[in-house]
Order: structure tokens, then sequence, then C-alpha cells
């Protein structure tokens, strides 16, 4: 019996989503506000000036969590973070992270479902206009590439 050749597989052409990469900076943003107090850009390009208290130690606190509390009464919400600040003094910034993500969790999962549920339906719902846009605009100028 003679072999049946193989059919060659083909693959689609790898393009960049503009919509899929905003939904990825949108729950990127959601996390970094509520563990970091800061924005992803600000995260990664931040200063580390990020200071604990005079009743933190490395070993961990003395007592309560007032080494949460600065000298203004705002909690740890009130100095973003930056990655400078997780490099320089990563126990501190690590208790200080936990701190915010354990107090911000709730408001973090309903941003991330509303994000994800909004995201989903104007998709469905501008479907036509975006198809539009990609075949009239955008793949005319940059190609299969990218698109909306």
């Amino acid at each position: 019996m003679v072999r049946r050749k193989a059919k060659t597989r083909r693959r689609g052409t790898r393009s960049f989503s503009i919509l899929n990469a905003i939904e990825s900076y949108a729950y990127a943003n959601i996390l970094t506000r509520g563990m970091f107090a800061a924005n992803p850009v600000e995260f990664l390009t931040g200063e580390g000036d990020l200071a604990p208290s005079a009743t933190w130690t490395e070993s961990g606190l003395y007592g309560s969590t007032s080494w949460l509390v600065d000298g203004t009464g705002g909690g740890p919400g009130a100095t973003p973070m930056s990655l400078a600040d997780l490099i320089k003094s990563p126990s501190y910034a690590l208790a200080v992270t936990t701190y915010r993500a354990q107090a911000n969790l709730p408001s973090m999962l309903m941003q991330s479902l509303g994000t994800g549920i909004g995201f989903r339906v104007l998709k469905r719902v501008l479907r036509a206009p975006i198809s539009n846009v990609n075949r009239n605009i955008v793949r005319p100028i940059m190609g299969k590439t990218v698109r909306l």
C-alpha cells in the first residue's frame, strides 16, 4: 500500500492586536495600583524612596502593624512603590505589598471582573466597525502583522 503524503500544516500569520494590548495594560494597571499604589510605568521607572519607619526591622515588626502608618496618618497606600524599592529593601517592600494586596483584593477582583466583561462586550458589539477599520485602514498601512 502506498503511503499518503502528509499534509503540510498551515499557520495563520501572527499579528499584534492593539485592543488586546490595551486590555493587558488595564489588567497590569489594576494589579500595580492595588499592590504597589503606582501605575505600571511608575512601578518600572520610579525611584527607590520607600522608607521604613522606626518600628520596622529586617526580622519583622515590633508588635502591631504600626510600621505601615507613615507620619501623615496614611497607610501603605500613601507612597507609591517601585521596582527599585523592591530591590533596595526587599523584606520591607514585600511586607507592604502583602498588606496592600490583602487590603485591596476585593476592589482588584471587581475591577478585573469589570474589565474582562467590558472588553468582551465591547468587542462583540463593535465587531463590524473594528473589522471595517482593520480591513480599510490598518491592513493597507501596516499589513497583516497589526490589527485593531
